[in-house]
């Protein structure tokens, strides 16, 4: 964390922008973000952006590759890439039951399965290896992103707040996070407790 924060506010060469911001800057619509405009437009070096972000590039001028996340140190031992964690998918209501809760269930499992082969593929192989890349090196970083996704839970769950929580400390400077742990424990622990809960509740049943 300190060593993000020191990065971040270093020099001058490095800014933090709130994606959530939307401000008509440059002429443009409100509905835009400040790095969708550096970057195609050569001001910045690197974007570190969610893989889905590579379509706004498609007509970018200058050549662009994608890159896996460094490691920290020599020590690491392999690539390990972050997934934001938000899920976005089909949701069953609570008025279905019996019979026709387990069809649904059934249903909805089995054609997430089947995307998995179809929809998936389609958006790798199609979209971003030969739409959007550029070089074959980028479609070797693209296997190594996606070959080494880590999902943490406590953003997953939304435990305490802590993707926010920690966002607004880098962005205000602070490092201290320890003391933001020990603030936070006892709703941290809580919320895990009720989590493991609700899981087990479920298994259960």
């Amino acid at each position: 964390m300190k060593k993000i924060v020191d990065i971040c506010h270093s020099d001058g060469d490095h800014f933090f922008y709130d994606a959530d911001v939307r401000a008509n800057t440059m002429g443009l619509s409100s509905n835009h973000r400040v790095q969708e405009i550096m970057f195609p437009n050569d001001q910045a070096l690197f974007w570190v952006e969610c893989v889905c972000w590579a379509r706004e590039l498609r007509e970018m001028e200058e050549d662009f590759g994608v890159v896996v996340p460094p490691m920290y140190d020599e020590t690491q031992g392999q690539y390990y890439s972050f997934h934001h964690g938000r899920f976005y998918g089909p949701q069953i209501p609570v008025t279905l039951t019996g019979e026709t809760l387990d069809r649904c269930a059934i249903i909805l499992e089995a054609l997430n399965s089947h995307s998995t082969n179809t929809v998936l593929k389609a958006y790798y192989d199609v979209s971003l290896t030969n739409k959007i890349s550029r070089d074959e090196e980028t479609g070797k970083h693209l296997d190594l992103i996606f070959d080494t996704l880590t999902y943490d839970t406590s953003i997953v769950y939304d435990i305490a707040s802590i993707d926010s929580g920690l966002y607004t400390m880098a962005s205000e400077n602070k490092k201290d996070i320890a003391s933001y742990a020990k603030k936070n424990q006892k709703v941290m622990k809580k919320q895990i407790e009720r989590i493991i809960e609700n899981i087990a509740a479920d298994e259960a049943e």
